[in-house]
């Protein structure tokens, strides 16, 4: 179960942390992510949260104001990554929004930032691509 203690106990292992950045769809594993990390003193000053903006929805810029607005009334820093999730001939559309996605992350990150990122136990897809990178 995710709490404050397997996060502070997860970043502990690493090398010392810049940043520490969740990715923010405005979803509830996100939100709770995203408000977890909020109540971690020591993360409160290197916390960003980030909504990559893939434009494939029509709300797509009303997920991103409301995930701005939660950012402010939560009193961190957010970003709003815009990316091109248009999927190319014999890509799927999930795909594509993927790839956006972890590209536009790639730019975000710095030698010892951390990305993190909330989903429920049934994104196996997401949860062996994490893996792998691990």
């Amino acid at each position: 179960m995710l709490s404050t203690a397997l996060i502070t106990n997860a970043l502990n292992h690493l090398e010392p942390v810049a940043k520490v950045y969740v990715a923010y769809s405005g979803g509830v594993d996100s939100h709770v992510l995203l408000h977890l990390c909020t109540t971690i003193p020591a993360l409160r000053p290197r916390l960003t949260a980030v909504y990559v903006h893939h434009g494939l929805q029509a709300v797509a810029e009303d997920w991103a104001q409301h995930c701005a607005q939660v950012a402010m009334h939560l009193g961190v820093a957010f970003v709003c990554l815009r990316v091109n999730a248009t999927a190319a001939v014999g890509v799927s559309p999930e795909e594509a929004a993927r790839d956006a996605r972890y590209q536009a992350f790639a730019t975000l990150l710095s030698h010892n930032d951390v990305l993190l990122l909330g989903q429920h136990q049934d994104d196996q897809l997401e949860t062996v691509l994490l893996q792998l990178f691990s």
